[in-house]
């Protein structure tokens, strides 16, 4: 009798659940409008429909936050390394922030085991909150109780404490200073970069179906480039406010942005909630049936506990072609885009020693400030780049041109663009060097052929393919890696995806920064565009292996779309045999 009176309540309230969702089509009449509305000019351009535009919106707004950010905050920390510390100090930091970034990814795969997925990252985010204030309250004690008008500079600069024997002190509270502003610069780096390129995604996969979730792929491409080149503008103007005030004080600009941070992280927080509310509202009849489904995807993907540390990471890659092959992809990309990025840099800055030597050469023939010179090739750079990806977006043929070129087309543009830059660095700086510096790139390496050296050319070529390695991230990269992601089990996909993009995102870079301290510790150059003959070397390397990489990935998901199966996921070595 208390079985069929249990019974009968569930039937009562499974009426009653349904009842409330009465004005929802079944799921094949979502699919059918939903591909009716695709044909159209507006659909083709924008695929979501008028009932997905509230969480649209808030995952857009989200986004936008986070990108600016991680912008905001990346491009000040320059401003340390500028006013404070060298120029080669920034390779250092490389190798710091790689380190630190496989110790947070880490971290968050214990929150999401502890929180689950769609949780974890709100808890980050409060931890980030928290840690960004402590680093705050840390630079205002350094500037303003060590330095600056502090005790600290006047026990440095006076003699109280030489003569009481303790000139160690002042020693002691120089390391202290640097070690604060070291934490500043890695904090705006890894903080940032992990939500932005691995977090946000993995929390709206686990609580949005792929089937929507690829519909969306494109305006969030967009949307992250519009936010970009407003971004860009912003931080282009709040430079040059900082270099024309000409103060030494820069501690306004370390408080401010983190201050200004903590509190987007606070808005962003607020937006994951409501994100994750809205998300929860069916489309169709279907999902109110299955509404726990995104639950069980989110336990199940604790599942696969393998550890982040080097060696485990290591071992999973033995362990799994796939995982391997993207690696491979993302760190090649990261490698040669941070090479190509830090020859620009060093090309920008040979211009402007090119200027003060020939002011004549100046369009406005006076020498602008170096700071400035650089900073408009940067933003000339970064607006290109958001442009592009607007424009490739924006393009009714976008899709179309997946579907016929698929993940081969869309991933072996990387690889190629990285060897033309290649190319295009070592011909312009050899000849340039020789020409204008007399000086001979490592190995005494020259050209069969010589011609006119022009240094502002070869700033122009180092910032197109720049941007050019980019827009193949942006644009191709990130659309269609995504689908790769879905098609990869549940359990593997978040772990996966955070090995790619926090350990060997940052591993090419590391390897980039490596490279350089190598080569120019070793005498090989004490430019970076002396060194590019053996760099030349290791783009190709890596780059034949990418394409290797682009048609095995290619061919395993052609193999599981095919089966509307999940991509088989086999080791090298097989233990059966």
């Amino acid at each position: 009798m208390k079985g069929e009176n249990k019974s009968t309540v569930c039937v009562k309230d499974e009426e009653n659940l349904y009842s409330n969702y009465d004005g929802l089509p079944t799921e094949a009449e979502f699919d059918k409008s939903v591909e009716t509305y695709q044909t159209t000019f507006l659909g083709k351009l924008i695929p979501i429909m008028r009932c997905e535009l509230p969480l649209i919106s808030l995952i857009i707004l989200c986004y936008g936050c986070i990108v600016f950010t991680y912008t905001f905050m990346k491009d000040f920390r320059n401003v340390i390394t500028e006013t404070v510390l060298n120029k080669q100090a920034n390779n250092w930091f490389k190798l710091i922030v790689f380190f630190t970034l496989i110790y947070i990814t880490g971290y968050t795969e214990r929150l999401n085991e502890r929180y689950t997925i769609s949780n974890g990252i709100k808890v980050y985010v409060l931890h980030s909150c928290g840690f960004l204030f402590i680093l705050s309250m840390l630079v205002l004690a350094k500037d303003y109780f060590w330095f600056q008008s502090g005790w600290a500079e006047f026990i440095t600069i006076g003699s109280t404490f030489s003569l009481r024997g303790l000139d160690f002190l002042g020693t002691v509270l120089l390391m202290v200073n640097h070690f604060v502003l070291s934490i500043y610069f890695v904090a705006c780096e890894a903080i940032g970069s992990l939500l932005m390129t691995t977090l946000y995604i993995g929390f709206l996969g686990s609580i949005i179906p792929f089937k929507v979730f690829k519909r969306y792929l494109r305006v969030l491409i967009l949307s992250i480039n519009v936010f970009s080149i407003f971004t860009g503008y912003f931080v282009k103007k709040a430079l040059q406010n900082i270099v024309n005030s000409k103060q030494k004080d820069y501690t306004y600009v370390y408080v401010g942005v983190l201050w200004i941070c903590i509190g987007l992280f606070g808005l962003i927080y607020f937006l994951l909630t409501f994100i994750k509310k809205e998300a929860a509202k069916p489309l169709y009849i279907e999902e109110v049936k299955s509404n726990k489904s995104v639950n069980m995807l989110t336990k199940q993907a604790k599942k696969d506990k393998g550890g982040m540390g080097l060696t485990a990471t290591l071992r999973s890659c033995i362990n799994s072609k796939l995982l391997t092959s993207l690696a491979i992809l993302c760190f090649s990309y990261n490698f040669s885009s941070f090479i190509n990025q830090t020859n620009a840099e060093c090309c920008y800055e040979a211009y402007y020693d090119f200027l003060v030597m020939n002011p004549s050469q100046n369009v406005k023939n006076v020498v602008v400030e170096k700071s400035l010179l650089i900073n408009s090739f940067r933003s000339m750079v970064s607006n290109s780049i958001s442009l592009c990806v607007i424009w490739i977006m924006l393009s009714p043929l976008f899709n179309r041109m997946f579907n016929k070129l698929g993940v081969l087309g869309f991933s072996i543009c990387q690889p190629i663009f990285s060897e033309l830059a290649a190319i295009s660095m070592l011909i312009w700086a050899t000849n340039n060097l020789n020409q204008i510096d007399d000086v001979k790139p490592a190995f005494n390496f020259s050209l069969p052929f010589s011609f006119t050296s022009n240094i502002l050319m070869e700033c122009n070529f180092a910032a197109f393919f720049d941007a050019a390695i980019k827009i193949t991230k942006f644009a191709f990269y990130d659309f269609y890696v995504e689908y790769i992601y879905a098609s990869i089990e549940v359990s593997k996909r978040s772990r996966y995806k955070n090995i790619v993009n926090s350990v060997f995102g940052k591993g090419g870079q590391t390897l980039g920064a490596v490279v350089f301290l190598l080569l120019e510790m070793c005498g090989m150059g004490s430019k970076t565009r002396q060194v590019l003959p053996i760099v030349f070397v290791m783009i190709s390397i890596i780059s034949i292996i990418a394409i290797f990489c682009c048609f095995y990935l290619n061919k395993i998901y052609k193999e599981a779309d095919k089966n509307n199966k999940f991509i088989t996921d086999d080791p090298f070595f097989n233990k059966s045999q």
